[in-house]
Protein backbone atom coordinates (compact mmCIF):
# COMPACT_ATOMS: atom_id res chain seq x y z
CA UNK A 1 0.00 0.00 0.00
CA UNK A 2 2.72 2.45 0.89
CA UNK A 3 4.24 1.90 -2.91
CA UNK A 4 0.93 2.73 -3.70
CA UNK A 5 0.37 5.94 -2.28
CA UNK A 6 4.30 6.83 -3.04
CA UNK A 7 3.79 6.47 -7.00
CA UNK A 8 0.35 7.49 -7.35
CA UNK A 9 1.31 10.93 -5.70
CA UNK A 10 3.81 12.58 -8.71
CA UNK A 11 0.45 11.68 -10.68
CA UNK A 12 -2.14 13.04 -8.83
CA UNK A 13 0.30 16.29 -8.22
CA UNK A 14 1.17 16.66 -12.07
CA UNK A 15 -3.26 16.20 -12.56
CA UNK A 16 -3.94 19.18 -10.53
CA UNK A 17 -2.08 21.84 -12.72
CA UNK A 18 -3.86 23.63 -15.23
CA UNK A 19 -3.89 23.46 -18.29
CA UNK A 20 -2.52 27.07 -18.67
CA UNK A 21 0.61 25.98 -16.61
CA UNK A 22 3.48 24.72 -18.48
CA UNK A 23 5.47 22.22 -16.23
CA UNK A 24 9.01 23.23 -16.90
CA UNK A 25 11.74 20.17 -17.23
CA UNK A 26 14.79 22.24 -17.57
CA UNK A 27 16.87 22.49 -14.85
CA UNK A 28 20.33 24.05 -13.18
CA UNK A 29 21.53 20.41 -14.28
CA UNK A 30 21.19 20.84 -17.79
CA UNK A 31 24.31 22.19 -19.73
CA UNK A 32 25.68 23.38 -23.21
CA UNK A 33 29.56 22.41 -23.51
CA UNK A 34 30.68 24.29 -26.55
CA UNK A 35 34.70 24.94 -27.71
CA UNK A 36 36.98 23.89 -30.12
CA UNK A 37 40.06 21.29 -30.03
CA UNK A 38 43.22 20.32 -31.76
CA UNK A 39 45.24 17.35 -30.17
CA UNK A 40 48.44 17.65 -32.16
CA UNK A 41 49.65 20.36 -30.12
CA UNK A 42 51.87 22.24 -27.30
CA UNK A 43 49.84 23.79 -24.27
CA UNK A 44 46.69 24.20 -23.92
CA UNK A 45 45.11 21.82 -26.32
CA UNK A 46 40.93 22.49 -25.80
CA UNK A 47 39.33 25.57 -24.87
CA UNK A 48 35.58 24.82 -24.14
CA UNK A 49 32.89 27.01 -21.90
CA UNK A 50 30.11 25.34 -19.93
CA UNK A 51 26.24 27.36 -19.97
CA UNK A 52 24.84 25.95 -17.11
CA UNK A 53 22.12 27.32 -14.39
CA UNK A 54 22.44 31.06 -15.94
CA UNK A 55 25.82 30.88 -15.73
CA UNK A 56 29.21 30.71 -17.61
CA UNK A 57 32.10 28.42 -16.70
CA UNK A 58 35.62 28.14 -18.60
CA UNK A 59 37.29 25.14 -18.40
CA UNK A 60 40.37 23.32 -16.48
CA UNK A 61 41.73 21.17 -19.15
CA UNK A 62 44.79 21.53 -21.57
CA UNK A 63 44.21 17.63 -23.20
CA UNK A 64 41.09 15.46 -23.51
CA UNK A 65 37.56 16.16 -23.69
CA UNK A 66 35.38 17.43 -20.55
CA UNK A 67 33.83 15.90 -18.01
CA UNK A 68 31.18 17.93 -16.32
CA UNK A 69 33.42 18.60 -13.59
CA UNK A 70 36.00 19.70 -15.53
CA UNK A 71 35.37 23.21 -15.14
CA UNK A 72 36.19 26.78 -12.86
CA UNK A 73 33.84 26.51 -9.98
CA UNK A 74 33.75 30.49 -10.12
CA UNK A 75 31.38 31.48 -13.08
CA UNK A 76 32.83 34.02 -15.38
CA UNK A 77 30.75 37.84 -15.34
CA UNK A 78 27.54 38.20 -16.64
CA UNK A 79 28.82 40.04 -19.83
CA UNK A 80 30.59 37.03 -20.85
CA UNK A 81 27.32 34.87 -20.08
CA UNK A 82 25.53 37.28 -22.41
CA UNK A 83 27.95 37.33 -25.07
CA UNK A 84 27.41 32.88 -24.84
CA UNK A 85 24.04 32.54 -23.79
CA UNK A 86 23.22 32.61 -27.96
CA UNK A 87 24.69 29.18 -28.50
CA UNK A 88 21.88 27.88 -26.24
CA UNK A 89 19.29 30.22 -27.47
CA UNK A 90 20.55 29.21 -31.67
CA UNK A 91 21.12 25.42 -30.77
CA UNK A 92 20.78 23.54 -34.12
CA UNK A 93 18.10 21.24 -33.56
CA UNK A 94 18.84 19.46 -36.56
CA UNK A 95 21.59 17.59 -34.69
CA UNK A 96 19.14 16.46 -32.17
CA UNK A 97 17.41 14.75 -34.89
CA UNK A 98 20.12 12.57 -36.33
CA UNK A 99 22.24 10.16 -34.91
CA UNK A 100 25.30 11.50 -36.47
CA UNK A 101 27.89 12.54 -33.87
CA UNK A 102 30.45 13.06 -35.80
CA UNK A 103 30.79 15.53 -38.76
CA UNK A 104 33.21 15.14 -41.23
CA UNK A 105 36.82 14.27 -40.06
CA UNK A 106 37.50 16.18 -36.51
CA UNK A 107 41.27 16.82 -36.51
CA UNK A 108 42.15 13.82 -38.39
CA UNK A 109 44.67 15.83 -40.02
CA UNK A 110 45.78 18.07 -37.25
CA UNK A 111 43.16 20.99 -38.45
CA UNK A 112 41.45 20.30 -34.91
CA UNK A 113 37.41 20.28 -34.55
CA UNK A 114 35.01 21.50 -32.82
CA UNK A 115 33.30 19.91 -29.50
CA UNK A 116 29.49 20.17 -27.76
CA UNK A 117 27.65 18.62 -25.63
CA UNK A 118 24.14 18.90 -24.34
CA UNK A 119 22.51 18.00 -21.23
CA UNK A 120 18.76 18.31 -21.79
CA UNK A 121 16.10 16.11 -19.41
CA UNK A 122 18.68 14.08 -18.19
CA UNK A 123 20.30 12.97 -21.31
CA UNK A 124 23.41 13.99 -22.96
CA UNK A 125 24.48 13.78 -26.29
CA UNK A 126 27.96 14.82 -27.71
CA UNK A 127 29.30 16.06 -31.30
CA UNK A 128 32.67 16.48 -32.86
CA UNK A 129 32.33 18.56 -35.89
CA UNK A 130 35.16 19.31 -38.75
CA UNK A 131 36.52 22.52 -38.96
CA UNK A 132 36.42 21.79 -42.30
CA UNK A 133 33.29 22.54 -44.29
CA UNK A 134 33.09 18.23 -44.61
CA UNK A 135 29.49 16.69 -44.31
CA UNK A 136 27.75 19.44 -42.98
CA UNK A 137 24.35 21.35 -43.46
CA UNK A 138 24.23 25.39 -43.66
CA UNK A 139 22.95 25.14 -40.17
CA UNK A 140 25.47 23.17 -38.63
CA UNK A 141 28.25 25.91 -40.91
CA UNK A 142 26.43 28.74 -39.27
CA UNK A 143 26.34 27.47 -35.67
CA UNK A 144 30.43 26.85 -35.94
CA UNK A 145 30.54 30.46 -37.56
CA UNK A 146 28.57 31.69 -34.29
CA UNK A 147 31.03 29.26 -31.77
CA UNK A 148 34.17 31.05 -33.58
CA UNK A 149 32.35 34.81 -33.33
CA UNK A 150 31.28 33.94 -29.37
CA UNK A 151 34.81 32.42 -28.54
CA UNK A 152 36.97 35.73 -29.74
CA UNK A 153 34.55 37.96 -27.92
CA UNK A 154 35.32 35.80 -24.92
Amino acid sequence: MKYLILCCFPLFFLSTCDDDEQVTTNSVEDYLIFGRYGFECFGNCITVYKLQGGELFADDLEYGFPETDDFQTTPLGTAQFQIAEVLSDEFPEELLETDQRIFGCPDCVDQGGFYLSLKRNGTVTTWQIDTDDVDQTQGILDYKARIIEVMEAL
